[in-house]
């Protein structure tokens, strides 16, 4: 079958109650096989539902993003009319499920909001309900309407995300051969997500990302949210980073909030990776957690901060270069304030290859030299390919239980190879191969799951 294209491999069902149960077979999709024309596709799409859902033992290819979930429009069991409505204060047919704190989002003519979008929604947050009579106050992107909803309008809240989303065991390529295409996205790009957790797993063939992008696509689901992710015990064998943007500036939506990135390899890029890197680009969100991360793929700065400013941010325990800028706040005054209020950071050791004294604030972290310096097992074979394990800390290591947690600085390499499994994985795929791949999948459980699909 040569020469197919295709935008979407597993599609998960919208159904408000159960997810999709239909699904028989996994496909690996190699979409850039008509150089004509590249497309946007993905292996697995879960556009809403609740979950549970378990992606595990799958080997894994798309050009754009090789996982997706959200962004196909919030669902909701709750809307109601509007019959009377003013700047702050509306009348609806029912209040069901509706209570004070709740975004509501609310139909009214076509306005352009803060973000500088078309938007048929103003949204705003309850402060009061009396009988069907709501108060609200507008906040967030959509929040500028001059006109009042319309009568009658449609009212909409409490919808539902993706959630309670299980990724282990799995293998997610990008090849680089696909390079020729263009860039690609993301490993897995994340729109919405609640109870998400993404261990053990291999990254691998080109330079990408895990992206949380915080979006309400369509500007009537305010409910949209990244949150409670946590991002363990991968490998990145091409290298790449994390996008922490789990609030929307286009369209108002629930702060993204409680993200734990640990115990993360991070290798270096193969092939060699133009432009600056970090480990984390951030723009939005609260209570974002990198520790006992070993990284060698970054080279701007550790973290990359653009506005809005991600709150209770903590970075601890990591091994990794400091890149020219250390902490790169790009806005403002550009303080780590700015980007990062209430930041936190220590007990990280730090490569300085910035060509400069550190910074003052890097006193609570240990900034050295060079790999030397720290005393790894065996970098220099780990850098050019060799046994990840080299990252590891040798016994003469002066670091060696000098984390805040008294355990070595960065990955813990026997919780790291537990859950990676036998050999780590590293599945090669055949280069420039035009064919869609088949491959078989273990019966899928009523929870919804995919699972031990083989090449």
């Amino acid at each position: 079958m040569a020469n197919i294209s295709g935008t979407v491999n597993f599609v998960f069902n919208q159904n408000t109650t159960t997810p999709s149960q239909d699904i028989g077979c996994a496909i690996i999709l190699d979409s850039a096989t008509n150089q004509n024309e590249v497309i946007d596709s993905e292996a697995i799409t879960i556009v809403n539902g609740p979950g549970p859902y378990t992606i595990q033992n799958n080997f894994l290819e798309a050009f754009f993003n090789i996982l997706f979930t959200g962004g196909g429009g919030g669902l909701t069991a709750n809307t109601a009319t509007v019959t009377t409505a003013s700047l702050t204060q509306v009348t609806l047919s029912t209040v069901v499920n509706l209570k004070v704190g709740d975004l509501l989002a609310l139909q009214v003519p076509t306005f352009t909001n803060l973000g500088g979008n078309p938007s048929n929604w103003t949204v705003g947050q309850v402060t009061n309900i009396s009988g069907t009579v709501v108060t609200f106050t507008p906040t967030g992107p959509d929040s500028n309407s001059s006109n009042p909803p319309s009568t009658p309008g449609q009212a909409r809240w409490n919808g539902i995300n993706p959630t309670d989303i299980q990724i282990r065991r799995n293998t997610f390529n990008s090849r680089p051969e696909w390079a020729i295409f263009g860039t690609a996205k993301s490993y897995f790009e994340a729109k919405n997500g609640v109870r998400v957790t993404i261990d053990g797993n291999v990254f691998q063939g080109r330079f990408s990302n895990i992206a949380l992008q915080n979006r309400n696509q369509t500007g009537d689901a305010p409910w949209s949210v990244n949150k409670d992710f946590t991002i363990s015990n991968n490998l990145f064998a091409a290298g790449g980073f994390i996008i922490v943007g789990i609030e929307d500036g286009l369209h108002t939506t629930l702060q993204g909030s409680n993200l734990l990135v640990t115990n993360n390899l991070f290798r270096v890029p193969s092939p060699a990776q133009p432009g600056q890197t970090y480990l984390a680009f951030t723009g939005g969100g609260t209570g974002v957690t990198f520790s006992h991360n070993t990284v060698r793929s970054n080279s701007d700065s550790m973290l990359f901060g653009a506005l809005p400013a991600v709150s209770g941010v903590i970075f601890r325990d990591n091994v990794l270069n400091s890149g020219s800028y250390f902490f790169n706040c790009t806005k403002g005054d550009t303080s780590l304030a700015t980007c990062w209020p209430g930041f936190s950071h220590d007990h990280s050791i730090v490569i300085n290859t910035s060509r400069a004294a550190p910074p003052a604030y890097m006193s609570s972290d240990f900034v050295v030299n060079n790999d030397a310096a720290i005393g790894f097992v065996n970098a220099p074979g780990a850098d050019a390919g060799g046994d990840y394990h080299g990252y590891a800390l040798s016994s003469a290591s002066t670091f060696k239980g000098r984390a805040s947690d008294g355990t070595d600085p960065g990955v813990n390499f026997q919780v790291l190879d537990a859950a990676l499994g036998p050999s780590g994985r590293i599945v090669r795929s055949r280069p420039r191969r035009r064919l869609v791949e088949i491959a078989e999948m273990s019966r899928l459980r009523t929870s919804g799951s995919i699972g031990h699909a083989t090449r």
